[in-house]
């Protein structure tokens, strides 16, 4: 899953190109679209968030970044 988020990452820089190529016509839905995709993906990081929470565990595999993963209180 790491990897294939990895790839399909795109960063707000990105954002200019996608944009330019939405017809005017199709904003709306896609707009709607990526809110449902939003709201899908806060739904799948709380839990494991709480995931993390409840075991106490937190196992950073080969992800690296930070030496300690920092998880978000209020969802």
């Amino acid at each position: 899953m790491i990897r294939w988020l990895d790839v399909h990452l795109i960063g707000t820089e990105d954002w200019a190109d996608l944009l330019d190529a939405v017809p005017p016509h199709c904003a709306y839905l896609i707009a709607e679209m990526a809110l449902d995709c939003a709201a899908a993906w806060r739904e799948l990081a709380g839990a494991l968030e709480r995931r993390i929470q409840a075991t106490g565990e937190v196992d950073r595999g080969d992800a690296g970044g930070a030496p300690e993963t920092t998880v978000r209180a209020g969802r």
